[in-house]
């Protein structure tokens, strides 16, 4: 292979990288619901709205998804809020009918992001 044919391969590549980074974090971005918090979440708790709810420890972040047959009223099914994942903040959850998931909160930076 000429040092032309490489570059040109190595280009295209790079190109085609670039275009599926895009497309991953746009597919995200159009399902996270953009304007969700607290008080929104505990609404849509007390209308069942909500399918699964995720607390991140050490970060205190909520993370879950809303269930489909809501999604076009949030305009997406997925949220991340910050909010109470203490003791009280799972009996509120409980109380609606939902365990919540615990997970550990991983720092990945932009990692995270894809």
């Amino acid at each position: 292979m000429r040092n032309s044919q490489k570059t040109f391969a190595l280009w295209f590549f790079l190109i085609i990288m670039a275009v599926v980074f895009y497309h991953s974090y746009e597919n995200r971005h159009q399902t996270m619901i953009q304007d969700f918090n607290y008080s929104k979440f505990i609404e849509a708790l007390k209308g069942s709205e909500v399918a699964k709810v995720t607390f991140k420890q050490d970060s205190s972040e909520i993370v879950g998804e809303i269930k489909p047959d809501f999604e076009a009223k949030y305009n997406g099914k997925v949220f991340s809020i910050v909010g109470n994942t203490s003791d009280e903040g799972y009996k509120e959850v409980k109380s609606y009918g939902i365990t919540p998931n615990y997970e550990r909160a991983e720092s990945n930076g932009m990692l995270q992001s894809f």
